[in-house]
């Protein structure tokens, strides 16, 4: 997600930036960069299913390079994707699912 946003206004600023750690700290939120284990994982992704979307590939690698157990989705393609989910032992869940 990128937010572009110019608060001139250094109290607003400090106040808009308060509010979002807050956020991100009450929901436990993180971030993640993904390592170099990621590309060949999107290697392998390829190789099960070449149409898988580049940026998906990323993702979902992402989350198996990070151990994740379930990645949220909201593409039906990746949701019923059994050969991913098999072979990474990831389960793919659309948010209604959870």
């Amino acid at each position: 997600m990128i937010v572009k946003l110019k608060i001139e206004n250094e109290i607003l600023r400090h106040d808009a930036f308060s509010f979002l750690m807050d956020l991100l700290d009450s929901r436990k939120i993180t971030f993640y960069s993904p390592q170099f284990k990621a590309f060949r994982i999107i290697g392998e992704i390829s190789h099960i299913d070449r149409t898988i979307e580049p940026a998906d590939a990323l993702h979902i690698a992402t989350a198996i390079e990070d151990n994740a157990k379930i990645f949220v989705t909201f593409d039906e393609n990746l949701i019923n994707n059994h050969l991913i989910q098999k072979k990474f032992s990831l389960k793919i869940r659309h948010p209604s699912m959870l």
